[in-house]
C-alpha cells in the first residue's frame, strides 16, 4: 500500500477508517525509528483520542522486534493499529 491510497474512499472503507480521523506514521519500520515507544503512547492515549493508528511502510533493521512488541499489545490495542506494510 502506499500513502497516496489514503485518497482512495474504498481502501479507508476496506480498512474500517474514517477521512481524517486516523493518525498516520509512514516511515521505514525500523528499530531507530523508536515504534515501540509510539505503540505504548498510543496505547494510553488511545481511549481519550479515540483514533485509530496506522503504520506505513518498508519493513527495516530490527523490524521483528517491533512486530514482537506489537504482537505483545493487549487485544483492545492491537485492533486499533493497522500495519499496513
Amino acid at each position: 500500500n502506499k500513502a497516496g491510497d489514503f485518497k482512495d474512499t474504498s481502501y479507508l472503507q476496506r480498512k474500517n477508517l474514517q477521512k481524517d480521523n486516523f493518525l498516520l506514521f509512514v516511515s521505514v519500520i525500523e528499530k531507530r525509528k523508536n515504534l515501540n515507544v509510539l505503540f505504548d503512547a498510543f496505547m494510553k492515549a488511545y481511549p481519550k483520542i479515540k483514533m485509530p493508528l496506522v503504520v506505513v511502510g518498508s519493513r527495516g533493521y530490527g523490524y521483528k522486534d517491533i512486530l514482537k512488541h506489537y504482537d505483545d499489545l493487549p487485544d483492545t490495542v492491537r485492533k486499533n493499529i493497522i500495519l499496513t506494510g
